[in-house]
């Protein structure tokens, strides 16, 4: 038994009291990191755009210093890129998640036999 973080493990930090970064944050900045642009992380999220610069902004909002770098679309399709910080947030995020999930498969994988499967 492998723990995945989609039927297994949610993963949410907690930085302060208006400050929670969860799974669609992060799945946002790595797509963003993947894709260079929000509009297409929205996209492979299925998520507006709207909502996708949203989630930036508050992401951004939520920092001292942008996690989030966002360059002037008047020159051409808007390009987007993860900040030292943004990367260092998403690799501590991937990183916790792993060890979340190590920690699953060894005390848990012993009794998730006992559940039954429902739809």
């Amino acid at each position: 038994m492998r723990a995945r973080d989609s039927d297994l493990i949610s993963l949410r930090i907690r930085f302060a009291d208006h400050v929670r970064l969860g799974p669609g944050k992060f799945e946002l900045l790595a797509q963003i990191e993947q894709s260079g642009s929000i509009e297409q992380a929205a996209a492979v999220m299925n998520m507006s755009y709207r909502r996708a610069l949203m989630l930036i902004e508050s992401i951004n909002a939520a920092c001292n210093e942008p996690a989030v770098i966002i360059e002037d679309a008047r020159s051409g399709p808007t390009r987007s890129s993860l900040t030292p910080l943004g990367e260092a947030l998403l690799r501590a995020y991937e990183a916790s998640l792993q060890e979340t999930r190590d920690a699953v498969d060894r005390h848990f994988a012993q009794l998730l036999p006992r559940f039954r499967d429902l739809p």
